[in-house]
């Protein structure tokens, strides 16, 4: 089984850029993003009390790539968990 969206149903936009973007790798990256972000955030202020090293950021930023996850069974934790950000652990 997988999660990929091939357009059976909404074939007037299936491989197009709206798709492309509005997909669920799509939001699985921005999700990532936000999280790599943060993590950038939080390593900037080191010097302030916080326990983050600086090269967190980038090293957050660089693995957070979509593709590096297996996104059908995220789909799958995430609708049983009833939450799209479902924590990694190892199996």
């Amino acid at each position: 089984m997988t999660s990929a969206d091939l357009g059976l149903l909404s074939a007037g936009h299936a491989g197009s850029a709206v798709a492309a973007a509005t997909g669920d790798e799509a939001f699985l990256q921005a999700l990532l993003d936000a999280e790599a972000a943060l993590t950038r955030a939080w390593a900037s202020l080191a010097g302030g009390g916080f326990h983050v090293p600086e090269q967190a950021g980038l090293w957050v930023t660089e693995a957070a790539r979509a593709e590096r996850f297996d996104l059908p069974s995220l789909v799958l934790r995430a609708r049983e968990g009833g939450n799209p950000v479902i924590p990694w652990s190892p199996t």
